[in-house]
């Protein structure tokens, strides 16, 4: 037992040193590049490419970290008057704020929408449609349901106009998902989360489909379709245990229990 408690903990130790170095390292480039657009983009990397911000700042992970790399964007974007880096940067720290303080919702709401003024006069539909769908996600967090859906369809209907396939418009149908589920309208929420999985099985990302799988095993429990909750699961479960996700894996056990529990009395 100690030997397995050892390597677990040295495994988790290599990944924190690994990952402090590319921060390091990217900080480095920072404060080699010449000019402003090259460190927003730098800047960018650290705020969503060296973890996922919506994984780390759910967890509470670094969210000062977060909060100073989306506070460097804006500030070199305005010095510059890079407009679509500022449009990123408004939204790093609306993400920052929807996770972090949820006591004040206006404060990530400003920053969404100050993102989406300014990529609509860009013309940049694809992020458009992201930010939009974060707004949504405000909406529902504070039990704006009615707002929550219609804002997500609209972001939806951005992202569709423009044929997008990227995590934008999976992340909109899993959004729609939990909206529907919500309001127990179960048989939509499984045919918008199944869009969401198409899109998430041709990522790398193993974080994504376990996601959706644990949705739709929730999904189908409440429809009482209970072999098809337990097998996505079940999918979601192995995922969760590949990745040492406990929160998940707790998830889906808890899943797993309502199905049983419920599928004996049928």
């Amino acid at each position: 037992m100690r030997k397995i408690f050892f390597l677990a903990f040295l495994c988790i130790s290599l990944s924190s040193i690994a990952q402090t170095q590319q921060v390091d390292s990217v900080l480095a480039e920072i404060q080699k590049a010449k000019n402003d657009t090259d460190k927003v983009r730098l800047y960018e990397t650290l705020f969503y490419d060296l973890d996922d911000p919506y994984e780390s700042l759910t967890k509470g992970e670094n969210p000062g970290e977060k909060l100073k790399y989306a506070i460097s964007i804006i500030s070199l974007s305005q010095q510059s008057n890079y407009k679509w880096g500022l449009a990123q940067g408004y939204n790093c720290m609306g993400l920052v704020y929807m996770f972090t303080d949820r006591r004040h919702p206006n404060k990530a709401l400003e920053n969404f929408y100050k993102a989406a003024d300014i990529l609509r006069n860009l013309g940049d539909m694809h992020m458009l449609g992201g930010v939009t769908a974060n707004i949504g996600s405000v909406f529902f967090q504070h039990h704006f349901r009615k707002r929550s859906m219609d804002t997500l369809l609209r972001a939806k209907e951005i992202l569709e106009s423009i044929h997008d396939s990227s995590l934008y418009l999976a992340c909109t149908y899993e959004k729609l998902g939990i909206v529907l589920s919500s309001s127990k309208n179960y048989q939509e929420a499984i045919e918008s989360y199944l869009k969401a999985k198409t899109i998430f099985e041709k990522k790398r990302s193993k974080k994504y489909p376990c996601d959706i799988y644990l949705l739709l095993g929730w999904a189908y429990a409440g429809q009482k379709s209970y072999n098809d909750a337990s097998l996505y699961t079940k999918m979601g479960l192995d995922i969760a245990k590949e990745t040492k996700d406990s929160v998940m894996v707790t998830n889906a056990e808890k899943c797993l229990d309502y199905i049983n529990k419920h599928s004996a009395r049928h």
